[in-house]
């Protein structure tokens, strides 16, 4: 399992789509914020997508994918000049897997499907954390064809609602949401991106992978250098300035964030846990757990009842 595919399943990135809209020309609409992040993906014709926050304005294009992962309010519209219109005050039909949302006018069509994203354990996945305001992902031009095939079933699905169809629907927007981070990462430049940028670097890339896959080893600078073949102070410093944490500290946050999952699964108890990531004793992961996240693991287990009940 790779680096990029650890940090995934550790965020249990969960998405929904829950509206296509049929926009025609001239159209405005406001989305509130929102409690979760959401995103847009244009099947057909183009658009632009403007943040309240910071007026940052995307152009879009058909098969480009815009994620807002903080659920900051926005702007879509087909020019400048409409006058927006709350897109909670419109009516929809909900006689499918999703909710459909038409606007008819005279000009050039703009079809639309938009979904929800939870971030499991968003407020402290580092990932979430530095996730920009919005995230345009411009269809590929090497792999236009895979993205665009893929909404195209999108849209086969919330039009022809088979059985099922909210399933396909989920794992279909899943795919697109993760090649769409995928790109974001390999877009990197040394440096930018906080941890993220130490992906790009192939020995501290290959230090971080030693940490994901051995998390309950005594990992040092020393020990990870031996590994990766440089000195210690070498990786240290590249590590730190890539990542923006050393590489003790990078360990502890990856142990706190596998526990934080673990403890929400079945049949471990906190010590068990404890052990898993590494910790000696259950006293000393309780308090470096309430020290990071603020409370302690007993508490964060009896969320699982919580989100069963």
């Amino acid at each position: 399992m790779d680096l990029l595919t650890d940090i995934f399943h550790s965020v249990r990135l969960d998405s929904t789509i829950f509206c296509r809209a049929d926009l025609d020309h001239p159209w405005s609409l406001y989305s509130q914020p929102l409690p979760v992040g959401i995103f847009h993906a244009v099947i057909e014709g183009r658009c632009r997508l403007t943040l309240e926050t910071s007026g940052t304005t995307f152009e879009l294009e058909r098969g480009d994918i815009v994620l807002m992962p903080h659920g900051h309010a926005h702007v879509m519209s087909s020019s400048d000049t409409s006058v927006a219109i709350p897109i909670a005050s419109l009516a929809t039909r909900g006689d499918g897997a999703v909710d459909y949302l038409t606007l008819p006018g005279p000009g050039e069509r703009t079809r639309i499907v938009c979904g929800r994203v939870h971030f499991e354990h968003g407020t402290v996945h580092p990932l979430f954390k530095i996730l920009p305001d919005a995230l345009h992902m411009p269809s590929p031009a090497a792999d236009s064809g895979w993205r665009l095939s893929t909404l195209a079933r999108i849209q086969h699905e919330v039009e022809q609602n088979q059985p099922g169809a909210g399933a396909l629907l989920t794992r279909l927007a899943e795919a697109l949401l993760i090649d769409g981070l995928r790109h974001f990462v390999a877009a990197l430049e040394p440096g930018d991106g906080e941890w993220l940028g130490g992906l790009n670097d192939p020995r501290v890339a290959r230090a971080m992978t030693l940490i994901h896959r051995q998390p309950d080893h005594p990992w040092t600078a020393a020990t990870l250098a031996d590994q990766v073949g440089m000195s210690r102070s070498s990786l240290y410093n590249r590590f730190t300035t890539l990542v923006g944490l050393p590489p003790h500290r990078y360990l502890t946050r990856w142990r706190l964030q596998l526990a934080s999952k673990l403890l929400l699964g079945k049949g471990l108890s906190v010590a068990k846990v404890a052990e898993r990531v590494g910790y000696a004793s259950e006293a000393a992961f309780s308090r470096t757990f309430k020290r990071y996240l603020g409370h302690s693991p007993g508490k964060h287990k009896e969320k699982r009842g919580d989100q069963e009940g």
